[in-house]
């Protein structure tokens, strides 16, 4: 085989490696997500973790690989004893890992609501950290071959490293555009398994060997040992564009949401940094160079402009362009800093080290130490202290050589950023929420505010009396509403925002009581918020048990909202919770009433994570059979971003559930305090639906779901029902 063909190979071989380990991140996040609550701490978790194997395999790189030569193959090989992928769903088909274990067996049976993080971390150590880990040494361990070859190129080896981020971007782009929207995950694992064969073959092919006679190739050009000074660069400059991508991707997820596309976009722009400028033509302009403060700063300041407000799309294009900034200034200045190729393990090491910490500050630290994302101006900060530490130096003369316009432009942006910052802190100070938490599953909020004029007066005429004191308290979560009680003895006995009684909830709580000739009713809600759904449950006899995955909302419902207590002083009982994934528990609750639910609650759909496992086929079939006779599964579809009804209109018919459907979208029509709402009711009977077809309800049309592909717990297509651009 000739050099040019040989060096096609080792291209080849990168590009190979890194599209089946950036293809292996979103299918395993995918896998993950049901077991999991579906929110953006399943995503950082994962990507921390790729990142920490990513370090410990660049590690193996740096310590072995130039030792083992050719004997890497041994070593390539390990995975195959763990395909095809076996990391599933608990009520997935389990398939059997190494040694007999099941994805029970690693923990997504049963995943620990007060340590989702820890569950996470455990399953993917067992599940596919040894498949991941190999595959995260080819680009570096290419590279080395190449830079001990007698190749062309040997003295530049760093433009494979381009390569291999051309595989990742490929991957990780082609995941939610082709893959996941035509591709079962069962198609899915197994196309990923016989890839990885192929891999192999190339792997055999590109592998060094040494023919009996040939010369041995030229020794690597010596070079000084990189200084300390230029380590610690290395670690500021990886650290703060990681830091930056997973605050950029969580600042986005909790509005549009937490699907692999949200997810791959900022990462995709993270990767196609390194391709431009660690390519043969690298790309950094110098203009860049000299005003991506400004540009990061005109970025902060939108960060902080956006406050509660929900993301708009222009503003989610601010934030995605100064994440290209931070990751192209960031990783440029890794290029000009890059050591001879004789320390090239080295320099990776650092730089995946200092990926990792970055991405590990932000999961694993931040959600711990802040309640807001500050990690977003702390990754600013970061940058702007490496890039200085790097050139102080040269910092005196640039600024002397600048014109002074520029250098008082730049001062005043920094004086706007600033006053805008300590505007905010002073805003905070004086209407401080009630109560602020941060979690694993984002921040919540809890806020008061004054009802405006007219829903003061309209207010105070149904309770008899005026009274212009009455506050709104509200449970945020992000920018997502979760639950509203007006503070008041008896307004606050009332169902409002999305659940108000004059609504389609209203509607189908009213028939469930009806069928129970007015007698104690008995209900399971799935989601809790701050427990406003609990108001239907407060007549003597009345039992309603909620299922809710984070134990923080239910301690502040019960803390900072009075629905619950109201229900048990009417009902005579507690509501009972359950805590943890509502699918699991509803399959294996002991302690449910024995005659079923006569109504179930599924609203778990608002927010910015859209559980799909709660959505496919096999978890209607879990509903249903939780329910009492005559009995009425409702969900809670509203959602900002993504039109739910065809998918689960699809599915029910699947399942030969008939289906009926009330959107409450006019504002004219609403009552005070209501929001519009929409709901979809299925039932195991057509005749259960007939009482709210008496009340403003329809049967879904035959062009509802039309086309659409029922979800399973195999396939499920949650980027076909995105609405355009939010709306």
């Amino acid at each position: 085989m000739g050099p040019a063909a040989r060096l096609k190979l080792l291209t080849l071989l990168t590009f190979l490696g890194a599209l089946l380990l950036f293809g292996l991140e979103p299918l395993v996040a995918r896998l993950l997500l049901p077991a999991c609550g579906g929110s953006f701490h399943v995503w950082a978790t994962c990507l921390t973790f790729f990142q920490g194997t990513l370090l410990l395999a660049y590690l193996y790189c740096h310590l072995l690989a130039a030792r083992l030569g050719r004997w890497h193959l041994a070593v390539a090989a390990l995975p195959l004893l763990f395909l095809p992928l076996a990391l599933l769903p608990e009520h997935a088909p389990a398939a059997p890992l190494l040694g007999g274990l099941t994805a029970a067996g690693v923990g997504l049976a049963d995943p620990d609501s007060q340590a989702p993080v820890l569950s996470i971390l455990r399953a993917l150590v067992v599940g596919i950290g040894l498949p991941f880990g190999v595959l995260a040494t080819t680009g570096v361990v290419a590279q080395a071959w190449l830079a001990r070859s007698d190749l062309p190129g040997r003295d530049d080896p760093y433009p494979l490293y381009a390569a291999s981020n051309v595989g990742s971007l490929v991957a990780l782009l082609g995941y939610p555009l082709l893959i996941e929207p035509f591709v079962s995950l069962r198609a899915q694992r197994l196309g990923w398994s016989a890839m990885f064969l192929g891999y192999l073959a190339v792997l055999a092919l590109a592998a060094p060997r040494k023919a009996a006679g040939a010369p041995a190739p030229p020794p690597l050009a010596d070079a000084p040992r990189p200084a300390w000074s230029d380590v610690v660069a290395w670690l500021g400059l990886s650290a703060a564009p990681s830091m930056f991508l997973v605050a950029v991707t969580n600042v986005i997820s909790v509005d549009i949401g937490s699907l692999p596309l949200v997810w791959v976009v900022p990462l995709s722009i993270y990767l196609l940094s390194f391709v431009l400028v660690f390519g043969r033509r690298p790309f950094y302009p110098a203009l860049l160079r000299r005003f991506w403060p400004e540009i990061c700063l005109v970025g902060a300041f939108m960060f902080l402009l956006e406050g509660e407000k929900s993301l708009s799309r222009w503003m989610a294009v601010v934030h995605l362009a100064s994440l290209f900034v931070v990751c192209l200034v960031g990783h440029g200045e890794l290029h000009l800093a890059r050591p001879a190729p004789r320390h090239l393990t080295a320099f990776y090491l650092v730089l995946a080290l200092g990926g990792w910490l970055g991405g590990a500050f932000a999961t694993l630290l931040a959600p711990r130490l802040f309640t807001s994302l500050a990690e977003y101006l702390l990754a600013l900060v970061l940058l702007a202290a490496t890039f200085v530490w790097r050139h102080r130096l040269a910092l005196p003369g640039w600024v002397r050589a600048e014109s002074r316009l520029v250098l008082a432009c730049s001062g005043l942006l920094v004086l706007i950023v600033a006053g805008r910052t300590a505007h905010a802190l002073f805003l905070q100070h004086r209407e401080e929420p009630v109560h602020v938490r941060r979690n694993a599953y984002g921040i919540y909020r809890v806020v008061d505010r004054p009802l405006g004029f007219d829903l003061q007066a309209e207010v105070s005429a149904a309770l008899g009396h005026a009274d212009e004191r009455l506050l709104l308290r509200k449970l945020l979560h992000g920018t997502t509403v979760h639950g509203a009680q007006v503070l008041h003895p008896t307004a606050g006995r009332w169902p409002i925002s999305y659940y108000h009684r004059e609504g389609p909830l209203g509607d189908a709580m009213a028939v469930t009581r009806e069928r129970l000739g007015g007698g104690p009713m008995t209900g399971g809600v799935v989601g809790l918020g701050a427990g406003t759904t609990a108001a239907y449950f407060d007549r003597p006899g009345d039992r309603v048990t909620f299922y809710e995955l984070d134990p923080d909302v239910v301690d502040l419902a019960w803390t900072h909202f009075r629905y619950l207590a109201d229900c048990e002083a009417g009902s005579g009982a507690a509501p009972r919770m359950v805590v943890g994934d509502a699918r699991l528990r509803l399959a294996h609750d002991d302690d449910a009433p024995a005659g079923g639910y006569d109504v179930l609650l599924i609203d778990a759909f608002s927010s910015d994570a859209i559980p799909l496992h709660l959505l496919t086929r096999e978890a209607l079939e879990v509903f249903t059979r939780r329910l009492a006779p005559g009995g009425l599964v409702v969900f809670h579809v509203s959602n900002r971003y993504y039109q739910l009804e065809d998918a689960l209109v699809a599915t029910a018919r699947a399942a030969g559930l008939p289906a009926a459907l009330r959107a409450s979208g006019d504002l004219l029509d609403l009552a005070p305090l209501e929001d519009p709402s929409t709901y979809v009711a299925l039932a195991a009977r057509a005749e259960a639906l007939e009482p709210l077809l008496r009340r403003r309800w329809q049967r879904a049309p035959e062009r509802l779901g039309a086309g659409v592909t029922p979800w399973t717990d195999d396939y499920a297509n949650l980027l076909r029902t995105l609405r355009p651009f939010g709306e």
